[in-house]
C-alpha cells in the first residue's frame, strides 16, 4: 500500500519525463536505522522482494534500498549507536553487532537471478492483480489469500505469448517458535505453461521463519550466504504438474524451459 499511494505520481511523472523517470531514491522498512527485531529479520527479507517487485510492475524504474553507517551526532538516540538495523549487512564490527550478512541480502540474490541479464524483461502483477485495482488486496475484490500471495510474472519481448519467469511469493507471517506445523499453498501455473506437462525449475528462498535474524539459516536455492559467499550447494527442483507449494514467509523462482 506505501507503494499504491505513489501511483497518481508517477504517472504524472512518467507522462512528463518519460518511461523511466520515476525513481524512489531511498527507502527501507522502519526509518530512523530501522528495528530490532523488525527490519533485520527473514521478515523483512519477504517485505523487500514483494516491495521491490511490485515497485517494477507499476512502473518505478528504480529502487534505492538505504543501507547506513553508526551515526554520530544526529539524536541522543542515535549517537554511535552502530550500524543500522535494517542493513543487508555490517561490513565492520560495531555496538549493533559483529560483521555479518542479514536475511535481507538474500531478497537481492533472487532478484538477481530473476532479472539475471535481460535488457528486454517485461513484468506484471499477475495475482492479485494489484496494479490494475489499486490498493485492492481483499477478499471482497477475488483475492482469496486476503493480500498474503503475490504472484509476478516475467516475459522476454522475444516470447511475449508465455512467460519466462514467475516470482511467488507466500506473505503469511510464519515464526520459528511456532507450535503448529507450517501451512503452505499450492499455486497452479500450468495455465502459463507452453507445453502441457511441460518443465520447469523452482528455486527458494526460506529460513525457518519470519523471525530469523541470521544468515546462516536463510537460504536462497539451498545456499546460505552468512559469510557473503555462497555455502553448500545449489538446490533447485524439476517439476512437471503445474503446480508448485510455497510455505508461508517464503518465495520461489519458477523458470520455464522455453
Amino acid at each position: 500500500r506505501y507503494l499504491d499511494l505513489w501511483q497518481p505520481r508517477i504517472h504524472a511523472v512518467r507522462s512528463q519525463l518519460g518511461p523511466d523517470g520515476f525513481v524512489i531514491g531511498e527507502f527501507n522498512s522502519v526509518s530512523c536505522s530501522g528495528r530490532d527485531n523488525v527490519s533485520n529479520t527473514f521478515g523483512q527479507a519477504i517485505w523487500l522482494l514483494d516491495t521491490t517487485l511490485y515497485a517494477a510492475s507499476i512502473n518505478v524504474s528504480r529502487v534505492y534500498v538505504h543501507q547506513g553507517g553508526p551515526f554520530a551526532l544526529q539524536s541522543s538516540t542515535q549517537l554511535n549507536h552502530g550500524g543500522p538495523f535494517y542493513n543487508l549487512w555490517y561490513p565492520v564490527d560495531n555496538q549493533n553487532g559483529p560483521i555479518q550478512v542479514f536475511p535481507s541480502y538474500s531478497a537481492y540474490l533472487f532478484v538477481s537471478e530473476l532479472i539475471g541479464g535481460s535488457k528486454s524483461l517485461r513484468t506484471a502483477n499477475i495475482f492479485p492483480g494489484r496494479q490494475a485495482k489499486g490498493s485492492s488486496i481483499t477478499t471482497a475484490d477475488g483475492d482469496p489469500s486476503a493480500g498474503q500471495v503475490s504472484v509476478y510474472g516475467y516475459w522476454e519481448e522475444s516470447s511475449s505469448d508465455y512467460p519466462a519467469k514467475l516470482a511467488i511469493l507466500n506473505l503469511e507471517i510464519y515464526n520459528s517458535t511456532a507450535t503448529y506445523r507450517r501451512p503452505n499453498v499450492t499455486v497452479d501455473f500450468s495455465a502459463f505453461l507452453s507445453t502441457p506437462g511441460g518443465m520447469v525449475t523452482v528455486k527458494g528462498l526460506t529460513a525457518p521463519g519470519a523471525d530469523i535474524k541470521y544468515g546462516n539459516l536463510t537460504t536462497w536455492a539451498g545456499q546460505n550466504f552468512a559469510s557473503g559467499v555462497a555455502e553448500g550447494g545449489v538446490e533447485e527442483e524439476i517439476i512437471t504438474t503445474g503446480e508448485v507449494d510455497v510455505a508461508a514467509s517464503s518465495a520461489v523462482l519458477v523458470t520455464f524451459f522455453m
